[in-house]
């Protein structure tokens, strides 16, 4: 019995700390914690096409971004790419029950490419029930938390995920 539970500990401790990691949204139709993430391809015919990334819950419902820094609420994202590197992505990072929505974005350059500090933007997925005010109709939304510049220059915002620590 002794040996279970110290089975069932190592274990339940593994996953906690795999879980202590941000996750690439995979491309197409898939399942998460949440409900479902969609990320799909839109090709510009040029080196500039992009993705577009939507979140459902568990009802099919979308999840809204509320990016208060702008003042407006998206139901989809989009990244941006020159042929050689990414300059705004997003990833995904869950710890103690949370869910979080990391995005790493660096202003463009003369050549998209050259290094500059990245600037990530934390946003908590928030339960939109009726003890709170909603701000939006649907029951779940990602609501900006926080934002943290690199010390470091990336020329693209995947070398700068790599680096991300979560605080």
């Amino acid at each position: 019995m002794r040996y279970l539970f110290l089975f069932v500990f190592l274990l339940l401790s593994a996953s906690v700390h795999a879980q202590e990691k941000l996750i690439e949204i995979p491309k197409g139709i898939n399942p998460s914690p949440f409900g479902k993430t969609i990320k799909a391809w839109r090709d510009n015919m040029n080196a500039h096409g992009y993705y577009v990334i939507m979140f459902l819950d568990a009802n099919g419902d979308i999840i809204a971004i509320d990016d208060n820094r702008k003042k407006i609420a998206k139901t989809t994202l989009s990244t941006a790419q020159a042929a050689e590197c990414k300059i705004t992505d997003y990833r995904l990072f869950f710890r103690e029950l949370k869910t979080y929505l990391v995005e790493a974005e660096k202003l463009p350059t003369a050549s998209y490419c050259d290094p500059v500090q990245v600037t990530f933007h934390v946003f908590e997925l928030i339960d939109n029930n009726a003890a709170e005010t909603p701000q939006f109709i649907t029951p779940h939304y990602f609501s900006f938390l926080k934002m943290k510049m690199t010390e470091k220059s990336y020329s693209s915002v995947t070398s700068a995920f790599k680096d991300f620590q979560f605080e």
